[in-house]
């Protein structure tokens, strides 16, 4: 005969059974999250936290007496703190080991007071979020790790029963704005999809694709998606092509306040992205050609600018793409002005810089005086200089077929980086 399992059976693999059995218990409980966090601080004797992708708290619970700061800041504020966050999400390691598949791990980082067990949590095989149980009452043991990584697997259960529903209403209204941004929906595509999906659409709209070179996570993008939704309430943001897009909404036709442009700029700033602004639109079946807009803008801004801003907007940057469109057809350097590459010529010979002087005079919108501020040089100065141009390639900078011209070759030689101008 076998030997009896119950006898053979380690002290260890007792204290298992029965606590995987009152976990078990609790899940067929009906009482949620809640009944499965009380069951787990019977077990763990320990803190422990439930959070979505997002970083968002979705229960906690923890023993009497138990005092930390950064505890009481997340469970709050219901977040947890970005300065915390960013600690977490930029270190490679941490993060693998957070969010990996594999057992939980006693875990520290340098911005939390104590060790911990982390393991992320998955429903239907896609992650959700993650539980965490902060070393406290009594030291992790084996048993501790074996036990949590069951209790994630079971709140993983409870969560598909708990957010089927708020969860396919978020993935609806996600799937038609992706939809809408593919291009692949037309004219006849119906109002009531849209309103089914959730969306409460006003009459005006601005599309924001925030990214930068780095490939993000998926659960750090979730997170900065999280975050400007809540900054912008009237806003809806997806995920696609691993850049944020915000479909910004409001009911008048002005420009977006510049509350609304500060809070944009700020949270591009605090999360290192870059963004693009497109123009106002208000039929929302626009929102493919508008997403372009506000994707050329953020690659040719960040080209121009070399990232020394976070926001470009459409409307400054309309010109470069006209330009950017021309260069599939055409060398484009034969739309300049060929007096403005005779002085670039001219300035390599002799060793001048008069077109630089045109350059920032021109941009100056013609004022001397703001040229020379630019140039830290005198106001006469920039006055020969200008005078001096005329004189030696036969210009007049009054003329304005000669201005539009100039204008115009400039930005193709900025957006070319031919020197001087790269």
């Amino acid at each position: 005969m076998p030997p009896d399992r119950k006898k053979s059976m380690s002290e260890e693999e007792k204290l298992y059974e029965t606590y995987a059995l009152k976990l078990y218990e609790a899940l067929v409980s009906g009482k949620g999250l809640n009944g499965l966090l009380t069951t787990a601080l019977y077990i763990f004797n320990n803190p422990i936290l439930i959070a979505d992708n997002g970083f968002k708290v979705l229960a906690h619970i923890e023993p009497s007496g138990f005092e930390d700061t950064l505890w009481k800041q997340i469970v709050q504020n219901g977040y947890y703190p970005h300065d915390y966050l960013k600690v977490v999400v930029d270190d490679d390691d941490l993060y693998a080991s957070v969010f990996s598949s594999n057992p939980p791990r006693v875990l520290s980082d340098t911005a939390s007071p104590n060790k911990y067990l982390c393991k992320v949590i998955k429903v239907n095989g896609k992650p959700v979020g993650f539980a965490t149980c902060v070393e406290h009452g009594r030291v992790f043991t084996p048993l501790d790790i074996r036990l949590f990584d069951l209790f994630c697997k079971i709140v993983g259960v409870e969560l598909r029963a708990e957010n089927a529903a708020g969860q396919s209403h978020t993935e609806r209204y996600e799937y038609i704005i992706c939809e809408m941004l593919s291009g692949s929906v037309n004219k006849d595509f119906p109002e009531e999809r849209i309103k089914l999906a959730g969306l409460k659409l006003m009459s005006n709209y601005y599309i924001l694709v925030a990214n930068d070179a780095k490939i993000r996570r998926d659960n750090q993008m979730e997170y900065y998606k999280q975050i400007f939704e809540r900054v912008l309430p009237s806003s809806y943001c997806v995920v696609y092509h691993n850049s944020l897009v915000l479909l910004l909404n409001q009911k008048h036709r002005k420009k977006l306040p510049e509350k609304t442009l500060a809070d944009i700029n700020r949270l591009l700033e605090s999360f290192d992205l870059f963004a693009g602004l497109s123009h106002r639109f208000s039929c929302i079946l626009e929102i493919d050609s508008h997403y372009k807009q506000a994707c050329e803008a953020v690659d040719i801004g960040r080209k121009l600018h070399e990232g020394r801003q976070r926001l470009y907007k459409y409307e400054d940057i309309l010109c470069y793409h006209l330009i950017k469109a021309a260069q599939q057809a055409e060398d484009l350097k034969i739309f300049c002005h060929p007096k403005l590459l005779d002085i670039i010529e001219y300035d390599t010979e002799y060793k001048t810089n008069y077109a630089m002087t045109a350059y920032v005079y021109f941009s100056s919108n013609r004022n001397p005086a703001q040229a020379a501020k630019k140039l830290n040089v005198h106001r006469n100065t920039i006055d020969y200089r200008i005078k001096r141009l005329e004189e030696l390639f036969d210009l007049d900078f009054n003329n304005n077929d000669i201005v539009f011209s100039f204008e115009l070759s400039f930005r193709i030689l900025r957006f070319l980086a031919v020197p001087p101008f790269d």
